[in-house]
C-alpha cells in the first residue's frame, strides 16, 4: 500500500520535489515501456542540473557486482530452508554459485583494476570463468522456475535471477553502438557495468513526450560562456540559453594564487612541492584551508607530508564521516581538510572558517577509463578531437565545482590556489581560465599573503 499511496499523494500535489537518482529512474522505467513512477507534471526544473547526464547513464544501464552475487547466495540459502528444505538440488547449485563467484573474481587478479570490453577478451582465464558463472544462473534460473510456487521468496528470486541471467547475457553478447560494457575490479569485489555512450536520445525521447518547459539550473553549466557541451550530452537542441552574473564580487572578494616554476604533474615530488609553494599562504591563514585533490592517491601523499609538518589539525576524508569532518573543521582552530572528489561540490562553509582552496590538479578523468575510450573513439569517429570536445569540458566543470567551494557568501574572503602548471603553459589553459569565476588572478605569493591579512 506504500507505493500506492505515495503516487497517489504526488498526483495531488501542486509542488513535486524529488531528487535526481529518483527522476532518473522513472526516466528507465518509461524508456523501457513499463510507466514511470511520477505523475506527469507541466514545469520540470532541475537545479544543479550539470549532474543530470550521468545519473542518468547510471539508471539507463545497469551494473551487476560481487555484492549482488552474495545477497543472491545468500537469500537462496533462506528460501532453501523455509521453504524447500527437501530440494537437496537446490543447495547443492546454491554452493556451487558461490564457488563459481569466487572463481571469477581470482581470475581477475588481486590488482584494482578497470578493463575495457576489449581488454577482459584477451584474458581467456576470466572470460571462462565468467561465462561458467553465466552458464551456471541459467542452472539456477530453470531449478527455481520448477520451485516458484513453493513460496514468495522462492518466486522474488525466480524473477531477480531472471533478471541477472538477462543482465549478464546482455553484458556478454551485446553490439550496440550506444553501449559500453566494461568491468572494475579487486582482490575481494567486481562489478560488470553496461554504461549507455550519450543518453542523449532516450532523454530527448522521454523530454518530448512529456512536453511541458523544462528548465535547468546550474552555476557550472557553461564551458567558455556557452552551454553547447551541456545541451548536447542532454539533446536539448533548440534550448534557450541564458547566463547570469554571480551576486558575489569574485574581483575583490577573492583572487586565485597560481604557482609559477612548478613542474609537471606526474613528477615524483609533484605533491610536495605544491604544498612547499601553499605553505605561506596556509600559514598566513592560520589553517582555515580545504586542500582538494584529484586522487586519493594524492590525498595519502599530502596526509603523509603534512602529518610531519603541520602543527594544527590535520582532518583527512576517510578518516571520519563527512559531515563529521566538515562540523569538526568549522569548530577547529588551525585545521586543514583534505578531501578528494566528494568534497568538491555540496559542501558550504561560509565566513572567517574558510580562507584558504588549494587544488592540486587540472581534475581530467584518468585516460585509460573505459568510458573516457569509448567517448573518445566516438567523438574520433566522428572528425572531433576527443580531448578537447570531452576531457577539457568535463573538467572545466569539476573545476568550477571545486573553486566554488571558497566565496560562499557575499562577505566571504579568501585565495584559491591553482597548481597545474598547465594552466599557463598549455593552449588550452586560457580556456580554463576564461571559463572561472572572473578571480584577479595572482603569481607572487605576497601578494596573495595580503588577501588573507
Amino acid at each position: 500500500m506504500f507505493l500506492p499511496k505515495n503516487k497517489q499523494k504526488a498526483a495531488d500535489a501542486q509542488v513535486l520535489i524529488v531528487n535526481h537518482h529518483l527522476f532518473c529512474a522513472d526516466l528507465a522505467l518509461r524508456e523501457q515501456g513499463v510507466g514511470g513512477v511520477l505523475p506527469d507534471v507541466d514545469i520540470h526544473i532541475f537545479d544543479e542540473a550539470h549532474q543530470l547526464p550521468d545519473i542518468a547513464a547510471q539508471f539507463l544501464g545497469f551494473n551487476l557486482s560481487r555484492y549482488q552475487f552474495e545477497e543472491l547466495v545468500r537469500d537462496l540459502k533462506q528460501a532453501y530452508q523455509t521453504e524447500s528444505p527437501d530440494t537437496i538440488e537446490l543447495k547443492e547449485q546454491t554452493q556451487q554459485l558461490a564457488d563459481k563467484i569466487q572463481s571469477f573474481n581470482d581470475a581477475l587478479g588481486k590488482w584494482e583494476k578497470r578493463w575495457t570490453w576489449q581488454q577482459f577478451g584477451t584474458d581467456k582465464p576470466a572470460e571462462e570463468a565468467l561465462q561458467n558463472l553465466y552458464q551456471h544462473l541459467n542452472v539456477l534460473t530453470e531449478t527455481l522456475k520448477q520451485l516458484a510456487d513453493r513460496g514468495k521468496l522462492l518466486s522474488a528470486l525466480y524473477t531477480r535471477l531472471q533478471t541477472f541471467e538477462k543482465q549478464m547475457k546482455q553484458w556478454l553478447t551485446s553490439e550496440e553502438d550506444n553501449q559500453i560494457r566494461w568491468l572494475e575490479s579487486t582482490q575481494s569485489r567486481f562489478k560488470l557495468n553496461l554504461t549507455p555512450l550519450s543518453v542523449a536520445d532516450p532523454f530527448s525521447r522521454q523530454r518530448v513526450a512529456s512536453g511541458g518547459a523544462w528548465i535547468f539550473t546550474s552555476a557550472t553549466l557553461s564551458v567558455n560562456h556557452r552551454f553547447d557541451y551541456f545541451a548536447q550530452r542532454l539533446g536539448l537542441s533548440e534550448a534557450r540559453t541564458q547566463q547570469w552574473d554571480s551576486p558575489f564580487d569574485y574581483k575583490n572578494q577573492a583572487m586565485i594564487y597560481h604557482p609559477i616554476g612548478l613542474p609537471a604533474p606526474n613528477s615524483p615530488d609533484y605533491i610536495k612541492i605544491c604544498l612547499r609553494a601553499a605553505w605561506p599562504l596556509l600559514q598566513a591563514s592560520e589553517g582555515r584551508a580545504f586542500l582538494l585533490f584529484t586522487s586519493h592517491r594524492a590525498l595519502q601523499e599530502a596526509k603523509s607530508i603534512l602529518t610531519h609538518h603541520w602543527s594544527g589539525s590535520l582532518l583527512v576524508q576517510g578518516d571520519l564521516p563527512k559531515n563529521i569532518l566538515l562540523n569538526r573543521f568549522k569548530e577547529t582552530e588551525h585545521a586543514l581538510l583534505l578531501g578528494t572528489s566528494s568534497f568538491w561540490e555540496g559542501v558550504d562553509v561560509k565566513g572567517e572558517a574558510l580562507k584558504v582552496v588549494l587544488i592540486d590538479r587540472i581534475p581530467f578523468i584518468p585516460p585509460d577509463d573505459p568510458i573516457v575510450q569509448a567517448r573518445e573513439a566516438d567523438l574520433r569517429q566522428k572528425g572531433l578531437n576527443g580531448f578537447y570536445h570531452f576531457q577539457i569540458p568535463e573538467a572545466i566543470i569539476a573545476l568550477k565545482q571545486g573553486a566554488g567551494r571558497l566565496i560562499r557568501d557575499t562577505t566571504d574572503t579568501g585565495v584559491l590556489i591553482l597548481c597545474d602548471p598547465r594552466i599557463s603553459q598549455k593552449n588550452y589553459g586560457q580556456l580554463i581560465m576564461n571559463s572561472l569565476p572572473n578571480f584577479k588572478w595572482v603569481y607572487d605569493v605576497e601578494v596573495a599573503k595580503e588577501k588573507l591579512k
